[in-house]
């Protein structure tokens, strides 16, 4: 236990040597001392903020062996010793010194050891930015392009920080101008300038150390926008459009009037105004020249300088002449407007207007309602018509005059010449006023005089009083007292104007009036329809008589379903198998060919030098008679005809030759049977009842309904049908 306590006690004894000896070192090491260790400082170099107070200690000083001093004061005016510390003797601004460093010697001991030292001022921001003007004026032309810088506007930090900057939106140039950055002041435009609409702009710019931080200085940059000569000329008076940036002339056009066949003399005069064009760009204000187009017939001409029409001869059309006018800069004809002047051609004007009256006279009962009509002089019923006449007219009424009156406060009149009130009208008081009527087409006018009356509601009345007498005779006396009653106005409801009941129509008036004569209108529609399906039925039945349409024949028999004449052949069909259907001059059909009645005359009887005029006659007349055949003639031949529809073979009745084999019946032409033989052809027709010389030849006619086709000739023979 002894030795071992004895071998710890040296063991501490070392560690705490080497401690002490350790923090000796360090305290060494963190200092800076001379050579010989005869004064020290706790850093260097040393650090001091600007803008300190007078006598602040910079650092304290160790001194071992003293005395201690600057060794040249001059260097450092600014710094001092004062016992064992140095300190600064004024205050010390960054931004005037030369150098951010100082440096100086301090002796210490004796004889001196020097130790080096350096003081380091270190810069505070204590300043902030700063334009250097407060106000610009600048010019910007208007056709500066966007999206391009234009200025750069910097702000002088004089502790060299960061400046950011901003502009105030509520100035009007921020909606022209934007900036680069925050940080950068490169002010850029960012929409079209437009010198007509925007001639000055201003932008207040912001200098601030930080990004949200309250503006440390601002700058106002006041802009000119500069007129550029971009815009074509514009016809007065001009109508402003604007679109996006820019404002757009809607060009003036021009109306006016000439007379048919006249010279107008001098210029023409034009509506709204004379022709007139100014530059577009009115601080540039180039000349402009005019042109006339469009002047088919040569009649007008144009002053180049001022724009004035004139005529050199009278138009021929009724027509209106539409002329182009033309605009230019004499600078740059390639900048030019058009507009059209349109010239109303009027025939000749002889008379002006002019009122029937030289003075009118009205009268109007007080306190009506605005808008009350205004009657003649002693009327209550008949309203006071204006009317001005143009003897130019057949009934002298001018369509295109128009009535004006004057003082228009309390009354108005319209294009039918009828005056109404305008306000709520005093008794007693009469009311001159001018009205004036004006040509619109010529601009001739003519003035006339109405005096207005207003009178009091007050109606005399007349009453008769009659007295019965007393006494025996009773006398009976008269007498009459006027008295003045007040007759209350019928004021119609607000809002409507006041019209005498007498000439007011109600809309159960006209009700009443047009339900009957809508129900008039369409029992004559009905009528109207009726007449014209009769009459177009009735031409119908016509058409069908004229076409034969009753009793027709069909397929050699009489039908009331077909209107054609119809004739087979069997036995020439027949002939036809064995000779070759070369000999045929009719081909074979498996529905029979089918002639009109007039038709098969006309085959049988071909026009002839030596024909017979009788047998044409009674061709025809065979042909009128067959479609007069009664009931129960069809029934016989309908009958007949069914038992022929039933033989399918059909032979023509043409032939060159003659036949005779029995039941044959054939037609053949005497040129090819004998050529100079006179042959003659006739049709008749015979009815039941009827007893002739044909008859005896065919007992079966009677059964064929009385038609019968007799051919003859000079031989005597002859073929019935």
């Amino acid at each position: 236990m002894d030795s071992s306590r004895m071998f710890c006690g040296p063991c501490t004894l070392l560690f705490v040597l080497f401690v002490v000896f350790q923090i000796n070192v360090t305290a060494v090491a963190n200092k800076h001392c001379s050579f010989d260790n005869a004064c020290c400082v706790s850093e260097n170099p040393m650090r001091v903020d600007e803008n300190n107070e007078a006598g602040a200690v910079i650092n304290s000083i160790t001194i071992n062996t003293p005395p201690i001093a600057i060794a040249d004061p001059s260097e450092v005016p600014d710094v001092a010793i004062n016992g064992s510390k140095l300190v600064l003797t004024k205050t010390i601004d960054y931004e005037n010194l030369t150098s951010p460093v100082l440096i100086f010697t301090l002796n210490c001991g004796d004889p001196p050891e020097p130790l080096p030292l350096i003081i380091e001022i270190h810069n505070v921001n204590d300043n902030p930015p700063k334009f250097p003007q407060k106000v610009l004026n600048y010019n910007i032309s208007e056709l500066f392009p966007v999206n391009t810088v234009w200025v750069k506007e910097t702000a002088s930090d004089p502790d060299e920080e960061q400046v950011y900057y901003s502009l105030d939106p509520n100035t009007n140039g921020t909606k022209y101008f934007k900036l680069q950055s925050d940080t950068s002041p490169e002010i850029i435009l960012q929409k079209p300038l437009d010198y007509e609409t925007t001639k000055s702009l201003q932008l207040i710019l912001h200098a601030m150390e930080t990004p949200a931080g309250p503006p440390n200085d601002t700058l106002t940059i006041n802009i000119n926008v500069l007129d550029e000569d971009n815009k074509p000329p514009e016809f007065e008076p001009c109508s402003e459009v604007y679109a996006f940036t820019a404002s757009i002339c809607l060009n003036a056009v021009y109306m006016g009037n000439i007379t048919l066949g006249e010279t107008e003399t001098g210029p023409l005069q034009l509506e709204p105004q004379q022709i007139q064009a100014v530059d577009g760009d009115k601080e540039i204000k180039a000349v402009i020249h005019y042109s006339l187009g469009n002047d088919h017939e040569k009649s007008f001409k144009i002053d180049q300088n001022t724009g004035e029409i004139t005529m050199i001869k009278p138009v021929t059309s009724q027509n209106p002449v539409v002329l182009t006018v033309m605009a230019y800069q004499e600078n740059d004809h390639y900048k030019y407007s058009m507009t059209t002047v349109t010239l109303n051609v009027l025939k000749e004007n002889k008379c002006p207007p002019q009122f029937t009256k030289a003075i009118y006279n009205g009268n109007i009962q007080e306190n009506l309602e605005p808008g009350s009509i205004v009657f003649e002089q002693s009327s209550s019923s008949k309203p006071l018509t204006i009317r001005a006449e143009d003897c130019d007219f057949p009934d002298k009424t001018n369509p295109s005059i128009k009535y004006k009156i004057t003082p228009s406060d309390d009354f108005t009149i319209n294009r039918d010449g009828f005056i109404f009130t305008k306000t709520k009208l005093i008794a007693s008081r009469l009311y001159a006023l001018l009205i004036t009527a004006t040509d619109d087409e010529h601009g001739q006018t003519a003035t006339t005089t109405v005096k207005v009356q207003v009178t009091s509601n007050d109606v005399p009345i007349t009453v008769t009083t009659i007295t019965q007498g007393t006494g025996p005779t009773r006398p009976v006396g008269t007498g009459t007292t006027t008295i003045s009653a007040k007759t209350p106005s019928k004021t119609p409801p607000t809002g409507s104007p006041a019209v005498n009941p007498r000439l007011k129509y109600e809309a159960k008036h006209m009700a009443a009036l047009g339900v009957p004569l809508a129900i008039l209108l369409i029992i004559c529609f009905i009528i109207i329809g009726i007449l014209l399906h009769k009459i177009h039925r009735g031409k119908i039945e016509w058409e069908k008589l004229q076409d034969g349409s009753v009793n027709k024949f069909s397929r050699g028999s009489i039908t009331s379903h077909s209107d054609k004449l119809q004739f087979e052949n069997e036995g020439y069909l027949e002939e036809a198998k064995s000779e070759g259907t070369k000999k045929s001059s009719w081909p074979r059909w498996k529905t029979p060919p089918i002639f009109e009645s007039a038709g098969l005359a006309t085959i049988l009887d071909p026009p002839m030098e030596n024909s017979n005029p009788t047998g044409s006659s009674e061709i025809q007349s065979a042909t009128m008679s067959q479609s007069y055949s009664t009931d129960q003639e069809n029934d016989k031949v309908q009958h007949s005809s069914e038992e022929i529809e039933n033989d399918t073979e059909v032979k023509s009745i043409l032939t060159k030759e003659r036949k005779s084999d029995e039941g044959y019946k054939a037609v053949w032409f005497k040129e090819d049977i004998e050529p100079e033989a006179n042959e003659e052809h006739v049709i008749e027709r015979h009815d039941d009842g009827e007893e002739g010389e044909e008859s005896d030849l065919d007992p079966d006619n009677r059964n064929k309904g009385g038609l019968m086709l007799k051919l003859k000739s000079d031989d005597e023979y002859s073929i019935t049908l």
